[in-house]
């Protein structure tokens, strides 16, 4: 079955737009079918050199803990979509002069039209994204959630075995 941009969901039509994901809890089980869905079209897209749907966005990286995997998929996932990155890490940005979350969060959303945040303290993200104007993306808050990954798991899961209904997973 072949996936074209003309078939994917227009953007407005989707669950998830201006949304922020903060937390697994927080998607019913539909939901997640229709996003491991459109992750599934959107995968066939990206094998085949990618779109220009998000052409003209910019997706804000503010990582306060170093990352490879993550930021990097992030970057590489809005990029194959036509769309850009600028990034905000603790150790080069004005947060080494004191500057707050809040603060950094709040300038970000003046250039970004999504943030990805990475932090070390459980619950940053939460705080983040009661004053962020755009939608946040919780990338991992210490020991608290990491959402995408989690549903980076389940999808993994349900695009080798063919589903995830009554499996149990253990981590051992």
């Amino acid at each position: 079955e072949e996936v074209t941009v003309g078939s994917l969901p227009k953007p407005k039509d989707h669950h998830l737009v201006g949304e922020h994901v903060l937390k697994v809890s927080q998607f019913s089980k539909d939901q997640l079918r229709q996003l491991f869905q459109l992750a599934h079209e959107m995968r066939k897209l990206t094998q085949d050199g990618g779109t220009d749907l998000l052409k003209g966005c910019v997706l804000g990286c503010m990582f306060y803990e170093v990352s490879t995997r993550t930021m990097n998929s992030f970057a590489a996932a809005m990029q194959r979509q036509g769309g850009s990155v600028v990034y905000m890490r603790s150790t080069d940005s004005s947060v080494q002069k004191g500057e707050t979350l809040e603060d950094s969060v709040q300038m970000m959303c003046s250039y970004c039209d999504v943030i990805v945040l990475r932090h070390p303290k459980a619950g940053s993200s939460e705080r983040a994204a009661k004053l962020a104007r755009k939608p946040l993306i919780n990338a991992g808050d210490g020991v608290g959630e990491h959402p995408t990954q989690a549903l980076l798991d389940v999808f993994t899961i349900r695009e080798e075995i063919g589903t995830v209904n009554r499996l149990i997973v253990r981590n051992c």
